[in-house]
């Protein structure tokens, strides 16, 4: 988003840029739990949306035409949960990003989010962190290995005692976010640097009335580090070691990167905090160093207190700021275009072109051409 909000309302050219976001990512193999479209979003829609821009051999138009067949300056996948019924999974189009609700929801030491904040003078969870036994990746944005919005309860039921659970009342109405979520967490530590790993997770009503609170799905939404030596990164790039002392008290915001999601009526938000995330993040040695043959463990404390409120803030918008967009349409009204572009050619087509496709390929190459000659030789 903020790469968007640089070249739509800051450059020099500003609102000219189009967008489209899928669900997926380096992911493929999430697409199984977003199942509306993708294809057609992942890769149709902005296949024939570049056509359409650079299928003009004309290196002086850097102007986008009229928004095409409804597709409007931002398109992307809002995300739901993989059941029937659900608010979520579908397509929107829109002229910006909707501007969020900044909602906060607050760790308590009871292990609930809260929308109030703690009134506890010093509440406080504590839990040691060992480099050598990491908490295991079960999903995410990864790459080499198994991504995707995975069931978390394969660490829950482990019962570790370095991942701290905090889970919200059961919503009475669909929530919506969009956005980037951001957790701001108070520490203390008995090392000179560790990690603080925050999970964002939809859980599933319960199918087990005894266990109601851990028996639904715990569905991975987004997750995020800090490592703390560098938490000051934004305004100051050199490294920052943390003191040692448990006395000592830490301020740092994790980031759980950009998401359009909604959860259902009756789920529950999750947050997960701990400090590792293996193998998605290498394991902190504790140490201050990066790398080494040395590991440390760590006793961490997580703060929730009037003066320290740990938090959660989530950028809610309503959903009515997240209309439904039937991509199908547009992408077949897209295709209809070239088509009768193609079929007003009859020279083009006895010229030897064997199709529609060769002639977008030979159509989009000879723009790129030009383009390249033209402003190749003004570098």
């Amino acid at each position: 988003m903020s790469a968007w909000e640089g070249y739509q309302k800051a450059s020099s050219l500003p609102w000219q840029a189009k967008l489209v976001i899928d669900p997926c990512g380096h992911c493929q193999d999430a697409a199984e739990y977003f199942p509306s479209n993708a294809v057609l979003g992942r890769a149709a829609l902005p296949l024939l949306m570049a056509l359409e821009l650079i299928a003009d051999s004309s290196v002086t138009n850097r102007s986008w035409p009229a928004p095409p067949e409804n597709v409007n300056n931002v398109t992307f996948y809002v995300m739901g949960a993989d059941e029937v019924g659900s608010a979520g999974n579908y397509w929107t189009t829109l002229g910006d990003f909707p501007a969020p609700t900044p909602t906060p929801l607050f760790l308590t030491q009871a292990g609930t989010l809260s929308p109030s904040p703690p009134t506890e003078p010093d509440g406080a969870l504590r839990y040691a962190y060992n480099p050598a036994d990491p908490v295991p990746t079960v999903g995410g944005d990864n790459l080499e290995i198994k991504c995707g919005p995975l069931d978390q309860r394969k660490i829950e039921d482990l019962r570790r005692g370095d991942v701290l659970v905090f889970t919200s009342e059961p919503l009475t109405e669909p929530l919506a976010i969009t956005g980037g979520p951001v957790a701001d967490i108070f520490m203390s530590t008995s090392v000179v640097d560790t990690d603080i790993v925050v999970k964002l997770i939809d859980v599933y009503p319960a199918t087990d009335p005894g266990d109601p609170l851990f028996s639904g799905a715990s569905i991975l939404v987004l997750d995020g580090i800090s490592r703390m030596k560098w938490r000051n990164w934004r305004t100051d790039n050199a490294e920052a070691l943390l003191s040692g002392s448990p006395a000592d008290v830490y301020a740092t915001t994790v980031g759980l990167w950009n998401t359009s999601y909604v959860f259902n009526k009756g789920h529950r938000i999750r947050v997960h905090v701990t400090s590792s995330n293996h193998p998605r993040f290498l394991p902190n040695p504790n140490t201050g160093t990066s790398f080494g043959s040395e590991n440390l463990t760590a006793q961490t404390t997580i703060h929730m207190s009037a003066a320290r409120p740990s938090s959660i803030t989530l950028p809610v918008v309503p959903l009515s700021a997240l209309p439904p967009f039937h991509i199908e349409e547009s992408v077949a009204a897209l295709e209809k275009r070239f088509a009768l572009q193609w079929e007003a050619l009859p020279e083009e087509r006895r010229g030897g072109a064997p199709g529609l496709a060769a002639w977008l390929q030979a159509k989009n190459e000879k723009a790129l051409a030009a383009h390249r000659a033209h402003w190749g030789a003004r570098t």
